[in-house]
């Protein structure tokens, strides 16, 4: 049985998040089915969907 196309697509969203984590020198961490945002040892969160960390870190210029 082939695997569902959203995996893909949400390895793709999560690797860009990541880079635009990265960009602002903060670190995602994933617990589980929770993120977490690292900035300066001080960790946010739990964020529970890419949407909420999408729109926990600030837009780039």
């Amino acid at each position: 049985m082939a695997k569902p196309r959203t995996t893909k697509k949400s390895a793709s969203r999560e690797a860009s998040l990541r880079r635009r984590a990265a960009s602002r020198h903060y670190t995602l961490v994933r617990e589980g089915d929770v993120w977490y945002a690292v900035v300066a040892d001080t960790r946010f969160g739990p964020l529970r969907t890419l949407d909420e960390v999408d729109e926990f870190l600030p837009k780039e210029q």
